[in-house]
């Protein structure tokens, strides 16, 4: 009976904690959700355009559309096999629901929102934190500045849903090198669903967890077993992610590819001064591209030096690579260094303060549960004292968010009046490097028909779809279509599949076999099916697993 009731109260209490973050998902999302507006994030259009296309592609059944047809020029561009869209699903099925796309995109951010809360509640509970912990660990990382920005004034959806899975992917690092075989589901499942998500965040979880890897080796003990743990539960993160790696490694490895947007480190950099300022401004705002990482951050750096005899080994370990991540993002890091390296791929230093961002949030968890041992032993006193810290986190996110929404309020770039984006910036990042330098005739729909540079103008998009017609489209004449050349791209004229082949100019080449229009379609090969088929089974394993491991 005791026990019975001991499960009561802690549903209970399980129920109100997750129906209290519901509110505050709704709230992170609420100032700029009563505009109707977006503003003009640095990658707003791009990923608006991605759930646009996405969820065009639901609405007929296609979950994975790997051809954008309506936007990015409707040049067939595909890039739902490079840009990972799994994650970005939820988001393109709830703007279904609504009338609005504005509001569907806002109540997909919310949901991301409540994950963030709900993931990062779970592991700070698994890390012996009490609830008051937890909770404040919570609303410091869901509702911190860096995490925001990406939600608003950068519009980064990958980076912002990657933030998502990070506490489960650190969670699971953490426990196999302490020796928690059966806790590294949690680094399965936080890096496979990062993975597909957001690559260049993949890419520097992956270095943070080498470097403590390498660290790490000083210190613990078993260190061989632990580290053919990494690589096993490393081998099975890779293949649970095989839904997004297999269709990508097989387009890669068909022709070559510049790589995407390549910026200078030592450019993107910025000052420890401008980012040290820019914490303590607490701003949303991106001036001169200096992204903030938040006064509570440098709140917490200092309450943990000044305790830091008193925290945890753990804490102090998070403390530690906070700050070190903190300072390899600014100028003092030497990054031009790492210019001619895989690294560079992140493009900006700044991307790193996910890093300190997770890691301060865990030690506002050890902080809290420090100050309220000490200095609020009452249970009213530590219930004052947690409303009071949870109050000011809000406050200061909420003053930074409305600054942000009255700088900008006439660099609206989508509200519930707008359709999808014309752009055709950023096609160059995945087209082949053989067709880039026809990428121009690509962007203007400039085919050559039967030896001739013609420009198509009638084209319609379907979902996952792009049909041309032209007058001069006849029998047994040759179309070099302005659509590059990918793997597994198919013409359709009518019910007819024709033979296509790569023209000189690395792009779509056929022979019509009738008069009138042709459809460029997208048709999954083995390897797509066999991926697809992997991740599914895989991931049922790891769900299964999960539950089978919490039920005991």
């Amino acid at each position: 009976m005791i026990r019975n009731k001991h499960y009561l109260k802690q549903m209970i209490i399980n129920i109100g904690v997750f129906l209290s973050f519901c509110v505050l998902s709704y709230l992170y999302i609420r100032p700029l959700l009563i505009t109707g507006n977006i503003y003009m994030g640095d990658d707003a259009w791009y990923h608006i355009n991605r759930i646009i296309e996405v969820k065009r592609n639901i609405e007929v059944g296609n979950f994975l559309p790997y051809i954008y047809s309506y936007t990015f020029g409707q040049v067939a561009f595909p890039l739902g096999i490079f840009y990972p869209e799994i994650t970005l699903i939820p988001i393109a099925l709830i703007s279904t629901l609504f009338k609005h796309q504005v509001t569907g995109i806002y109540m997909g951010i919310a949901l991301y929102t409540l994950l963030t809360l709900c993931i990062m509640y779970f592991v700070v509970r698994k890390l012996n934190k009490s609830r008051l912990a937890a909770y404040v660990a919570s609303v410091l990382y869901a509702f911190s500045i860096y995490r925001t920005i990406d939600a608003y004034s950068r519009f980064a959806l990958g980076e912002y849903i990657a933030m998502t899975f990070l506490p489960l992917c650190f969670y699971g690092f953490y426990a196999i090198l302490k020796g928690n075989r059966k806790d590294g589901v949690y680094l399965v499942a936080g890096f496979s669903l990062i993975l597909m998500t957001h690559v260049l965040s993949a890419v520097i979880v992956l270095i943070t967890m080498m470097l403590i890897w390498i660290i790490s080796l000083i210190f613990i003990d078993e260190k061989v077993k632990k580290t053919f743990d990494l690589f096993i539960v490393g081998v099975v993160a890779v293949i649970s992610s095989m839904a997004f790696i297999g269709p990508f490694l097989e387009q890669e490895l068909t022709q070559k590819y510049a790589k995407p947007s390549p910026w200078i480190l030592a450019e993107t950099a910025r000052s420890f001064n401008s980012l040290f300022l820019s914490a303590l401004d607490n701003s949303i705002n991106r001036t001169g591209f200096t992204y903030s990482m938040g006064i509570f951050s440098i709140i917490i750096i200092l309450l943990g030096l000044i305790y830091f005899k008193r925290i945890s080994e753990l804490a102090k370990l998070c403390l530690v690579i906070g700050i070190c991540f903190f300072l390899f993002s600014t100028k003092l890091f030497p990054w031009e260094w790492l210019q001619n390296t895989p690294i560079s791929v992140i493009q900006f230093p700044s991307r790193l303060l996910i890093i300190p961002t997770l890691m301060f949030s865990f030690v506002g968890a050890e902080l809290i549960d420090l100050f309220k041992n000490i200095y609020f032993t009452r249970e009213r006193s530590k219930l004052v004292f947690i409303i009071s810290v949870i109050t000011a986190i809000f406050t200061f996110w909420s003053s930074s968010v409305y600054q942000f929404k009255l700088e900008n309020s006439g660099l609206v770039v989508f509200n519930n009046s707008s359709d999808v984006i014309k752009s055709n910036q950023y096609i160059d990042q995945y087209t082949p490097k053989k067709a880039k330098k026809y990428l121009d005739d690509i962007e203007k729909h400039i085919a050559v028909i039967d030896g001739k540079h013609t420009r198509l103008t009638e084209i319609k998009s379907t979902p996952g779809e792009v049909t041309y017609n032209s007058k001069m489209f006849k029998r047994n004449i040759i179309v070099d279509v302005p659509v590059s050349f990918y793997r597994n791209y198919v013409i359709y004229q009518g019910n007819k599949k024709l033979k296509v082949t790569k023209s000189k100019r690395n792009t779509l080449e056929t022979k019509l076999v009738n008069n009138g229009k042709i459809t460029i379609k997208y048709q999954r090969s083995i390897v797509d099916l066999i991926s697809y088929a992997v991740s599914l089974i895989m991931w049922i394993g790891i769900i299964i697993y999960i539950i089978k491991n919490s039920w005991k």
